[in-house]
C-alpha cells in the first residue's frame, strides 16, 4: 500500500504528526490569537454585519471577491457575538491544523514524512503563524484550505479509482474559486487531472471522473448562483468579481507579464543571492567545509540586516519568503519538466498533486506585490518537499517501475537546516510584539482578545466615543483602514465600500463613494492615518477631497483621529 494516499498507518507516522499538530496550535496560541491588526482585521465580519442587517452583497455594498468566505462571518456574529473575533481566530487556527493534516497525509504517502518531513511541516505551521494576515476568516486562507482539500481527493480517487472521491475534489475546487478569484487555476487544474491517462482510470468509464468532479463543482456553484439571482444581485456580482479586479490590477499595483506569471514582484538582488545559497545548500552539490562556510555567511548576513533594518517584516518578505517562494515555484515547474521527460518518475497522483500545489502556491499570492507568509507557508510544502526530496535524493529502484521519492539521498538535510533557521528568525522576528500584548479589549466583539496597551486603549476608547456621540442607525465613516470598527462600534457605513484599500476599489465605486457621502454626511469620520489627507494615495483623492472640505480633526487618541464636520467643530 506504500504509496497510495491516506493508507499509512504508523505509529512513527501518527507521533510526527501529532508533534506537529501540537507545535501549530502552541505557535497559534503565542502569535495568532493575540493582537488585532489596524489594516484588515474584522472586514469579512463588517460586510457579514451588513448582510445580517439586509443588505445584499454586491447590489448594495462593494465587495471585490467571490461570496463563500462570507459564511463563516455571518454564522459567527450569529452564535458569538461578545467574542466573535476572538473565536474567529480559533476557527483559523482549527483550519490551519486540517491543512497541515492533509499536506502530511500527501507527504506520507509519497514516502517522504520521515522525521525531516515532520520538521518541515512543522517549519511550515510557523511561517503560517508568524505571518502577514490577521489570524481571522480570510478569503485567500479560505482558498488554500481548499484547494488543500482538492489535491487529497483527486489524489486519493485516482489511487482508489472512486468517483465519488473525484466529485469531492469537484467540489472543494469550486469552494476554492468562489473564495479569491485566482484559485480558478486550482478548479481548472483538477479538470485537466481528470483527462490524464490515469484520471481516465477512475470509475467504470473514461469519462467518469470528469463527470464526478464537474458535478461536485456544480453542486457548490449553483446554490450561490440562484441566491444572487433571486436577490437581483447577480449582474452586480459578477461586475465586481471578473471586471473590476482587472482594472485594479493593472492601474494600481502595476504588474508586469513576469510578475503576472509568478503572482509577485522579482526578490531584490540580495535575496536572490541568499536564495542561490539555499539551492545550493539543498542540492548537497558542495563538498562540507564549503556548505558550512556559505551557511556561517548566510548566517551573518541575516544578521546584519536583522540588526540594520528598520522593519522586520519587510526583511521577511523580500529577503526571506520572496526569495524561498520564487525557488519552490521553479523547484516544482522543474521536477515536473523531469517526470515529464522520464528522469524522475512520479506516481501519477503525485504529479497531479504537485501540478494542482504550484497552482495553489500561485493563486495564494494573486493579486499581492509580496509575499504573506500566512498564506505562502501551507501551499508552499507540498512542491517544496517534494520538488527539493526528488531533485536531492531520488534513487530509481530497479524492483519499483514508478519509483516513490526517497528523501535519504546526498544532501537531505539542507531543506531541513534552511527551514528549520527560517523558523527560529520569524519566531525570533515576533517575539517583541508578544511580549507588548498585555492588556485585553473591552468592546463587545473583541472579549477575550489582548493587543498592546495603546491599541486597546485607543480602540476601546473611540468606540466609547462614536457610541456616546451618536444614535443607533446615524453614519460614521472609518478610512483607510480599521474596516472592522463598523461593526465593533454598530454604527452603519453611509457608503457602498468599508476598506478603503485602494487595490479593493474601483475607480467608479470611488465616485460613489463620495456621492453617497454628499447624500449622507456622517455624523463623525474616524482615521487611522494621521498624514492621509497630505500623502494619501492618488487613487483616493476624490474622498480626500471632500473629506477635507467639510471635516476637521477635533480628538486623536493614540492611533486614531476623530474628526467632525467644520460647522459643529466651529459651534463647540
Amino acid at each position: 500500500m506504500r504509496g497510495v494516499p491516506f493508507a499509512v498507518s504508523s505509529d512513527r507516522h501518527g507521533a510526527a504528526l501529532g508533534s506537529a499538530l501540537a507545535a501549530w496550535l502552541a505557535f497559534a496560541a503565542l502569535f495568532g490569537i493575540p493582537g488585532f491588526n489596524l489594516r484588515e482585521d474584522g472586514y469579512l465580519l463588517t460586510v457579514a454585519a451588513r448582510i445580517r442587517a439586509g443588505e445584499v452583497p454586491y447590489r448594495d455594498f462593494a465587495y471585490i471577491r467571490p461570496p463563500l468566505p462570507l459564511v463563516v462571518p455571518l454564522a459567527l456574529l450569529a452564535w458569538v457575538p461578545d467574542h466573535v473575533v476572538l473565536v474567529a481566530r480559533l476557527y483559523v487556527t482549527l483550519q490551519g491544523a486540517g491543512m497541515l493534516v492533509v499536506v502530511y497525509a500527501l507527504l506520507v504517502a509519497a514516502g517522504v514524512a520521515r522525521s525531516r518531513a515532520a520538521l518541515l511541516a512543522l517549519v511550515g505551521a510557523v511561517l503560517a503563524c508568524t505571518g502577514g494576515f490577521p489570524p481571522a476568516p480570510w478569503h485567500t486562507m479560505d482558498g488554500v484550505c481548499y484547494s488543500a482539500i482538492t489535491v487529497a481527493a483527486l489524489a486519493a480517487a485516482m489511487a482508489r479509482r472512486r468517483p465519488l472521491l473525484a466529485f469531492g475534489a469537484g467540489a472543494a475546487a469550486a469552494g476554492a474559486a468562489l473564495s479569491k478569484q485566482g484559485f480558478v487555476a486550482v478548479a481548472m487544474a483538477g479538470v485537466a487531472g481528470t483527462l490524464t491517462a490515469e484520471g481516465r482510470r477512475v470509475g467504470p468509464r473514461p469519462w467518469s471522473a470528469l463527470l464526478a468532479y464537474v458535478g461536485g463543482a456544480a453542486a457548490v456553484c449553483l446554490p450561490l448562483v440562484f441566491v444572487l439571482g433571486s436577490t437581483g444581485a447577480l449582474a452586480a456580482a459578477l461586475q465586481a468579481v471578473v471586471t473590476d479586479p482587472r482594472e485594479v490590477t493593472r492601474e494600481v499595483l502595476g504588474y508586469g507579464n513576469w510578475e503576472l506569471l509568478v503572482g509577485m514582484h522579482l526578490p531584490s538582488g540580495t535575496g536572490l543571492t541568499v536564495g542561490l545559497s539555499l539551492v545550493l545548500l539543498c542540492l548537497g552539490a558542495l563538498r562540507s567545509r564549503l556548505a558550512l562556510g556559505l551557511g556561517l555567511a548566510m548566517t551573518a548576513w541575516l544578521l546584519v540586516v536583522f540588526w540594520t533594518s528598520r522593519s522586520v517584516g519587510r526583511v521577511l518578505r523580500e529577503f526571506v519568503l520572496e526569495p524561498s517562494y520564487v525557488l519552490a515555484w521553479l523547484g516544482g515547474i522543474g521536477l515536473l519538466a523531469a517526470h515529464a521527460l522520464g528522469r524522475c518518475r512520479l506516481p501519477p497522483w503525485a504529479a497531479c498533486s504537485l501540478a494542482l500545489a504550484l497552482c495553489t502556491l500561485y493563486a495564494s499570492v494573486w493579486s499581492y506585490v509580496g509575499v504573506r507568509s500566512a498564506t505562502f507557508a501551507f501551499p508552499v510544502v507540498v512542491p517544496l518537499v517534494v520538488g527539493l526530496a526528488g531533485i536531492a535524493g531520488t534513487r530509481p529502484r530497479e524492483a519499483d517501475p514508478a519509483p516513490v521519492l526517497d528523501p535519504t539521498g546526498r544532501g537531505g538535510r539542507g531543506p531541513v537546516l534552511a527551514l528549520a533557521a527560517l523558523a527560529l528568525v520569524s519566531v525570533a522576528g515576533q517575539l517583541p510584539t508578544r511580549v507588548r500584548y498585555t492588556a485585553a479589549f473591552r468592546t463587545p466583539g473583541l472579549l477575550g482578545v489582548s493587543s498592546t496597551p495603546a491599541r486597546v486603549r485607543s480602540v476601546d476608547d473611540v468606540v466609547a466615543l462614536v457610541r456616546g456621540e451618536t444614535r443607533s442607525g446615524e453614519p460614521v465613516f472609518v478610512l483607510p483602514d480599521l474596516p472592522g470598527f463598523y461593526f465593533l462600534a454598530g454604527r452603519p457605513n453611509p457608503t457602498r465600500v468599508d476598506w478603503l484599500l485602494p487595490q479593493e476599489l474601483s475607480r467608479a465605486e470611488i465616485r460613489r463613494a463620495v456621492n453617497d457621502l454628499e447624500r449622507r454626511p456622517p455624523r463623525l469620520v474616524i482615521v487611522t492615518d494621521h498624514d492621509i489627507f497630505q500623502h494619501g494615495p492618488s487613487r483616493l483623492r476624490p474622498i480626500l477631497a471632500y473629506l477635507g472640505r467639510r471635516y476637521v480633526l477635533a480628538h486623536r487618541d493614540g492611533e486614531l483621529d476623530v474628526y467632525r464636520p467644520r460647522d459643529a467643530a466651529a459651534g463647540s
